[in-house]
């Protein structure tokens, strides 16, 4: 609505947009006020949205445009188990399913810290012994591989690589994929000379189920590990221990049946044990120290090699389900603190040409 004004010179009406009376010329001075409220409003509106988009521009490059470190490392970890897969189809194996075990993630860290390629954590825990203080409750079997710049003799290149490793300068990032190929391929078609074929083996064992994937690197080195894992077991119970009596309980997967328990043993892992081990290119799995068999069960034992067996105060199983509970005292009071991992074995009963295979494992620590 247009306001109407008179001009205080000559007495003309005017509307109030008008700047001055059309008669006389007078100013409008009502005008004045509004038009510079409207100019400082407008100043004060884009100082207000300079603030406001300034604070956005800040949000947004913190946060960066591209993927944030975790899901840029959940990437490789996914194009890993893809070449892994990849390679299993090629030999007509099943895939493998990526697993959540922080085991393997946790080692890669340490080794690119330590800059030492091991099998063996600085604790002087063997793979399976990390596995199972992490939770995993599955068989674990380990490949640990490295890749990292090299100097070609050339002293200021390796001068340089050195200060890099020390964070003193700044070297290009390894290309992390190209690592991962050159890697996955040396373990399937290179592994012979270096190691028996023991990563081929690994990638290409048929009752994996399941991979956990350790990714860990810098502008100078690589580390990856593969934890592959046999999970065959839905847990009921998980194996406890308590006053020397382990007992458990939970349901075969797949087609295989527990047939017994193997024992294996290692002292209690120290620093020690990482210094003396850290140089070795493979891992074993302890001293076979006992079977756990059905109290029901006929056997000889001269089929178990001199090796002790303990029957089980209770092994129920129908149906491929379970409830067992045995005493270690046997094995404790013989070996004393350390490490007792059992492996359970399964054995698919209905082929005459099966072999057995381990359906999970559980390292028990036993301090004292």
């Amino acid at each position: 609505m247009v306001e109407w004004l008179s001009c205080p010179a000559c007495g003309q009406r005017y509307g109030s947009f008008i700047s001055a009376c059309p008669v006389c010329g007078q100013p409008n001075l009502a005008q004045r006020a509004p038009a510079r409220h409207r100019k400082t409003r407008v100043k004060k509106i884009w100082i207000i949205s300079g603030v406001v988009i300034a604070a956005v521009v800040a949000v947004v490059l913190s946060a960066g445009f591209g993927p944030s470190p975790s899901e840029k490392l959940a990437e490789y970890k996914q194009y890993a188990l893809e070449r892994i897969n990849n390679d299993r189809k090629q030999f007509g194996l099943n895939p493998v399913l990526l697993s959540n075990n922080e085991a393997a993630q946790k080692h890669a860290d340490e080794m690119l810290q330590t800059r030492k390629l091991s099998h063996w954590t600085t604790d002087g825990m063997k793979p399976y012994m990390r596995y199972s203080i992490n939770n995993g409750t599955g068989d674990v079997t380990q490949n640990a591989a490295t890749q990292f710049m090299f100097s070609d003799g050339d002293p200021a290149m390796e001068a340089r690589i050195q200060l890099c490793k020390r964070g003193v300068a700044y070297c290009d990032e390894i290309d992390v994929k190209q690592s991962i190929d050159k890697l996955q391929h040396e373990m399937v078609y290179n592994d012979l000379e270096c190691c028996n074929d023991g990563h081929r083996h690994n990638i290409l064992d048929p009752y994996h189920t399941h991979v956990s994937i350790g990714l860990a690197f810098d502008g100078v080195e690589i580390f990856i590990v593969q934890n592959f894992e046999n999970q065959y077991i839905d847990w009921g119970k998980p194996a406890s221990y308590d006053s020397n009596v382990v007992s458990m309980s939970g349901r075969t997967l797949g087609e295989a049946d527990l047939v017994d328990i193997e024992i294996y043993y290692d002292p209690l892992p120290t620093n020690q044990t990482y210094q003396q081990n850290a140089d070795r290119n493979a891992y074993d799995s302890g001293d076979l120290v006992g079977f756990v068999i059905s109290k029901d069960l006929p056997f000889s034992e001269e089929a178990f090699e001199d090796i002790p067996v303990i029957r089980a105060t209770d092994w129920s199983a129908a149906e491929k389900n379970f409830d067992i509970s045995f005493s270690l005292e046997k094995l404790t009071s013989e070996h004393g603190p350390g490490v007792y991992t059992l492996t359970l074995i399964g054995l698919e009963l209905e082929k005459e040409d099966s072999e057995p295979y381990s359906l999970s494992s559980i390292s028990i620590f036993k301090q004292r």
